[in-house]
């Protein structure tokens, strides 16, 4: 997004699909970009948005129950000519928007399941072309933004190879026979076709089909689906020989040196393939999504041909479901805060808490917050879920020191995100004001690494947080970064050490040695301290004997949830 900062005037986008799920997903894939987004679920609405709105580029799908998108765009274009449009949509459609395309109504058309790179690209190309046709930016920048829009893939073409592939997967689905795709990415694919004065894409997918008639079957079908990517497929009835001895002999002839009239090159290339056993269990999409993805997951070898198992699918299925689910579990409080008690280890009382999200998914059952939170930030779900959760905390615990004097406090988790967005300082500040909270009440976790990795921009949301009148602690200290040289430069009240710490304590005198000097260090600075992990009494014994303050750990309670953390307090079942 690198011309964003040659815009001289706020970008507005305006999104059309009659579908909330794909509104939402298009909204998080662009939500850190900079442009206004607008979102509309039908031509109508779009109309009313377009008639109060300046709105430079439109993106609408092409199947629509009141007006279909080709409709809808010379609708547009009538009425307002200087908008750049574009058609996303699924590619059974493409044949029938290309009276659009090809008529200038429209200025791409994308394909649905869409890349989130291949989309923001082509949204910043359709904004560049606006400016240059508008004069939006200087003369200079806007000859080289047009001259790198030409210079790209042609979309058009781009979705029509894509679509071939898609009706050949179609059609092997519909066949219900057993088949096999194999997915060819040329790594160095732009340095040959700049080094090849040649057609390198035809004569690739005919060296293929040969490879193809040779090794596997006469049916066997190359396919190119552009930017250096290829696909052989074919029914396995027909197949010469087993597929794997195929599949090796075919990576073996790619990995020989690849000759034209004037030169001779290396071929680099990564392999990906599928056995279909069970077409009706999947779609072209989830077929491409598949191989795509262990092409790209860097944990596997890629010295040799890479197959997509079961196992593989089913992650792919799994994370696909999380992913689709975290804005319904928002929407319908899916969610749920659990509540990690901190003993006093001066008289053994519950007086702090840390809270918790928990996910019991109606068809996953638990899903771990690791997992969960991990692909939230990859799938830009995670400021939804934070926004959720801090309205959720604030209420909980408005109601907690109602019913419980002696509690102290209770933590909240602070994500790198979070502290580095900018909006946090004013976000809490209106939880406060909302829920009639004092800042005093409320302890903000704040993790080791994301301190370190950030300490410029971090220094000074801390300082801000602390001036609100928050406590701060640095949650898992100690687990992979030296800590010691900013621990004194921020205005720290809490130190949570990390489990790694103490799980040899009872068996390391270097580990108790290590833990000794922390805790004695931190209460010569006056800071609080909290130990994470305690799961055993020769742990609790050692600690008591050193300056620590608290303890969490699943020798007094593990996380639970509301009531049951509310009636221990009550209870106080710890107390000495």
């Amino acid at each position: 997004m690198e011309q964003a900062s040659a815009y001289q005037k706020e970008h507005t986008l305006l999104l059309v699909d009659d579908e909330p799920a794909v509104l939402r997903s298009l909204s998080r894939a662009l939500n850190q970009c900079p442009y206004k987004v607008l979102v509309a679920n039908s031509a109508k609405q779009a109309k009313e948005l377009m008639a109060s709105y300046d709105v430079q580029v439109l993106l609408s799908d092409y199947q629509m129950p009141d007006v279909d998108g080709g409709e809808l765009l010379k609708q547009v274009k009538q009425e307002h000519p200087d908008t750049i449009a574009m058609i996303l949509s699924g590619y059974a459609d493409f044949s029938n928007a290309q009276e659009v395309i090809n008529s200038g109504t429209a200025f791409r058309f994308l394909s649905k399941p869409w890349d989130n790179g291949e989309l923001i690209r082509h949204i910043e190309q359709a904004f560049s072309e606006y400016d240059r046709l508008h004069d939006n930016f200087d003369t200079t920048q806007a000859a080289t933004a047009y001259t790198q829009t030409l210079l790209e893939p042609n979309a058009i073409l781009a979705a029509s190879l894509k679509h071939v592939v898609t009706a050949e997967l179609n059609a092997l689905l519909k066949s219900q026979q057993d088949f096999y795709v194999i997915q060819i990415q040329i790594d160095n694919f732009s340095y040959l076709k700049s080094k090849c004065d040649i057609h390198l894409a035809e004569l690739l997918q005919c060296q293929l089909t040969a490879y193809g008639h040779e090794g596997f079957c006469e049916e066997c079908k190359c396919l190119y689906a552009g930017d250096g990517g290829f696909y052989l497929v074919g029914k396995k009835r027909g197949l010469k020989r087993k597929l794997e001895s195929a599949i090796s002999s075919l990576y073996a002839r790619l990995d020989m040196p690849f000759h034209t009239v004037d030169e001779t090159f290396n071929i680099y290339c990564k392999l990906a393939y599928l056995e279909v056993t069970e077409p009706e269990k999947h779609t072209p999409e989830t077929i491409i999504q598949s191989l795509l993805s262990v092409q790209n997951d860097t944990s596997y070898p890629h010295d040799s041909a890479l197959q997509v198992g079961s196992e593989h699918l089913e992650a792919l299925q799994r994370q696909k479901t999380i992913c689709d689910s975290i804005q319904p579990a928002i929407e319908q409080n899916g969610f749920e805060l659990y509540f990690q008690p901190k003993i006093s280890l001066r008289n053994r009382k519950i007086e702090s808490a840390e809270i918790l999200l928990r996910w019991n998914h109606q068809e996953l059952g638990w899903i771990p917050p690791e997992e969960f939170i991990k692909l939230s930030e990859l799938d830009k779900q995670i400021d939804a879920i934070w926004q959720w959760m801090s309205r959720a905390s604030f209420a909980a615990i408005k109601r907690l020191f109602e019913m419980h004097p002696v509690l102290d406090r209770i933590s909240i988790n602070i994500s790198a995100g979070q502290l580095t967005s900018g909006s946090l300082v004013d976000e809490l500040r209106m939880l406060l004001e909302e829920h009639d909270l004092s800042a005093e009440c409320i302890e903000l976790e704040i993790t080791e690494t994301s301190v370190v990795d950030n300490i410029e921009t971090c220094q000074q949301t801390i300082l801000a947080l602390k001036k609100l009148g928050f406590l701060l602690s640095i949650d898992d200290f100690g687990s992979g970064y030296s800590s010691l040289a900013y621990i004194a430069k921020l205005p720290i009240d809490v130190v949570k050490l990390d489990k790694i710490l103490i799980d040899d304590i009872s068996h390391s005198s270097a580990n108790r040695a290590l833990v000794g000097h922390i805790l004695q260090m931190t209460y010569s600075l006056g800071i609080k301290t909290v130990v994470e992990g305690v799961e055993d009494s020769k742990q609790l014994a050692i600690l008591e004997q050193m300056p620590c303050d608290s303890i969490q750990g699943f020798l007094f309670s593990p996380a639970v949830d509301f009531d049951t953390f509310n009636q221990l307090c009550f209870e106080q079942p710890f107390a000495e």
